[in-house]
């Protein structure tokens, strides 16, 4: 709301795209010259694997910003390469606005959120030995209050800090990378495992759209289990997963990787285009 609000003042056109989304963004792309996208990466991943965005669509747009969940870098790849624009990650919160902005483009950054704007302080909390620990912050964008349940800020945060819920941690140049919410967090025999940092493994291999990881409990112990959705003309087999399987205990720890991989047709979203982590179940079927 406080980027929205921003835009307007500053006596910009902001144009908003009804669902179907499939059907209003191209037609919105070819009646208006726009010159900001935002969106999350759900959209831009629509936009680059259908063939009614083209790139003459996107001749007049300065830049293009993915928020509100995580970017793979292969995603802002691939839309560089139809688009031939890049993708600039941003951290985008309702309560605090807008308060950090990826203006490196290079590889090594290429998952980071980027570094705060004037104005904000970022702190992280209990870091772990791996730097890592909840993102907190605080600055001149944040809300004033929530409606319902009414409640000011300053009487539920005195020090003006807002625990974002976020896992991260920033590095020697101050770059901001998430590595999941604290909600998420997969308590393997006292070891943490990230199912963002999981699910970005997975979705590397060839043949895997996207997928989506998750704890489950067996005889009082909580193991990772991953869904994966299938690229159209891929078929799940046994020689499929061990391969999958092979090419995780390439990247990750033992532990991390899943215990049992499902093919599903689909993964839950939420309005936005976020995957649901709430438990939904995924929309299972034979993947072709």
């Amino acid at each position: 709301m406080v980027t929205i609000l921003l835009f307007l003042r500053r006596g910009a056109t902001i144009v908003l795209a009804e669902a179907p989304l499939e059907r209003s963004m191209p037609v919105a792309l070819r009646r208006r010259r726009m010159h900001l996208l935002y969106a999350t990466p759900y959209h831009y991943n629509l936009m680059v694997n259908s063939p009614d965005f083209t790139p003459e669509m996107l001749t007049g747009v300065r830049q293009a910003v993915a928020t509100a969940m995580r970017l793979n870098p292969a995603e802002a790849v691939a839309f560089r390469s139809k688009f031939g624009l890049p993708l600039t990650q941003a951290y985008g919160i309702i309560e605090v606005g807008l308060p950090c902005l990826n203006d490196d483009w290079s590889e090594i950054r290429a998952a980071s959120v980027g570094r705060l704007q004037p104005g904000y302080e970022l702190r992280i909390l209990r870091p772990g030995g791996d730097g890592i620990g909840e993102v907190q912050l605080r600055g001149p964008g944040l809300f004033d209050a929530y409606y319902h349940p009414f409640a000011w800020r300053r009487d539920l945060f005195p020090e003006g800090w807002f625990p974002t819920g976020d896992l991260g941690r920033v590095d020697a140049d101050g770059y901001l990378f998430l590595c999941g919410r604290s909600k998420n967090v997969i308590n393997f025999l006292g070891m943490k495992i990230f199912p963002e940092e999981v699910e970005a493994v997975i979705d590397r291999f060839p043949g895997i759209r996207e997928s989506r990881v998750s704890g489950r409990m067996l005889n009082g112990v909580e193991y990772p289990s991953a869904e994966v959705v299938l690229e159209p003309g891929c078929e799940w087999s046994p020689e499929f997963e061990r391969a999958l399987r092979r090419h995780c205990f390439a990247t990750l720890a033992r532990y991390q990787v899943p215990g049992e991989f499902t093919a599903v047709a689909a993964l839950p979203r939420t309005a936005s285009g976020k995957i649901r982590r709430d438990g939904s179940g995924s929309e299972v079927g034979e993947q072709k």
